[in-house]
């Protein structure tokens, strides 16, 4: 998996003025990996798509002057254009797909979606990008949240809670505001842990493109202001246990 040409160092010893914060956005199989980086760009850029093992990694950052680009890059050193990006793109076996977009409130952030694996095992290359980021996003359904197979792949990463977020996806289906705090107790409890921050988002497209209408909104402050610069996107987010988050990039 070639995640990051052409500097293959991990995103935390990168040197240099020019290094992007890296965000790895990681989670099983049409857990909301692509909805949750779509919230966060304001906009529909990557394709709703369920074909493990046939996926490239995906790394989306701001370039305005290229916004529009997508890039396929080979593990030989290839790189191709595709002409454009949706369920029906052929990756043509590359192990990272480049998109470019007009984002600037993401300016300086690279965010980077890793293919959910065919056989459910997530190997040391993957595990290794989760641990070098500079933030790491688990997205897991809000119904389901902290499974075990989660809880293995989780388990298997250095301490890292100052620098992890856990986003339960489809918080619009759930029934109730019971339904709310009973999965935000359960996940609390369960993954306080591991994680600095628990987040709900309802990343419905048409939310999505409603939030893309204003791209300089105030910033907000306070424990909550990550999850809304994500935009009307991300409904509800809260610090896990007494220390919360400390150095989340700006958004």
């Amino acid at each position: 998996m070639q995640v990051a040409p052409p500097h293959a160092a991990p995103a935390r010893d990168r040197p240099g003025p020019a290094r992007r914060l890296r965000v790895v956005v990681a989670g099983e199989v049409r857990a909301g990996k692509s909805s949750v980086i779509n919230a966060l760009l304001r906009q529909p850029v990557l394709p709703m798509l369920s074909r493990p093992g046939a996926c490239p990694a995906f790394l989306v950052r701001h370039a305005p002057d290229e916004a529009g680009t997508v890039l396929l890059h080979h593990g030989t050193g290839a790189t191709d254009r595709a002409p454009a990006l949706d369920a029906a793109t052929d990756f043509g076996g590359a192990g990272l797909c480049e998109v470019l977009v007009d984002a600037p409130h993401l300016a300086g952030i690279e965010l980077v979606e890793l293919p959910s694996p065919s056989n459910g095992e997530v190997g040391p290359e993957a595990l290794a990008l989760m641990a070098g980021a500079d933030l790491l996003v688990w997205v897991s359904i809000a119904s389901q949240a902290k499974r075990l197979s989660e809880r293995s792949v989780v388990a298997r990463l250095p301490p890292m809670r100052e620098r992890s977020v856990i986003v339960l996806s489809r918080g619009d289906k759930l029934r109730s505001a019971a339904d709310w705090d009973r999965i935000e107790d359960r996940v609390q409890r369960e993954a306080g842990p591991f994680f600095g921050a628990v987040a709900f988002v309802q990343a419905a497209r048409d939310a999505i493109r409603a939030s893309g209408t204003d791209l300089h909104p105030p910033h907000p402050r306070g424990p909550d202001a990550p999850a809304a610069r994500a935009g009307r996107a991300a409904a509800h987010r809260r610090d896990l246990g007494p220390r919360g988050l400390s150095g989340l990039p700006p958004m």
